[in-house]
């Protein structure tokens, strides 16, 4: 699977943005690994709570084959990975496939 950018490019741009609002707290990726037999982007996610410290979680994106053509930026696949998390961030806890996709490490 070809990325318009490297694993740790793409995770560097998804860190020195602004971190996503995430209700109460940020979120932020410390790390990402692409998993071809999934056709998925892992990421180790930190979600940082000024109350209730910081929890990592284990997230599985799948990506589509769309995302991948030759013609797409890396602005533009940065902006799908960071649309895609964001969605998966409000929504597990109320839904069981993006439940399905994450898991809280600590």
């Amino acid at each position: 699977m070809d990325l318009p950018l490297t694993p740790d490019e793409l995770a560097a741009r998804l860190h020195m943005d602004d971190p996503f609002d995430a209700g109460r707290g940020e979120l932020e990726v410390e790390s990402l690994d692409v998993h071809e037999t999934d056709f998925a982007l892992a990421l180790l996610v930190v979600h940082v709570h000024p109350l209730h410290g910081s929890h990592r979680w284990r997230v599985l994106l799948p990506i589509d084959e769309s995302d991948l053509d030759s013609e797409i930026s890396a602005e533009a696949f940065t902006a799908t990975v960071r649309a895609n998390l964001r969605e998966w961030w409000d929504l597990k806890d109320i839904d069981e496939e993006h439940a399905a996709m994450g898991s809280r490490l600590d």
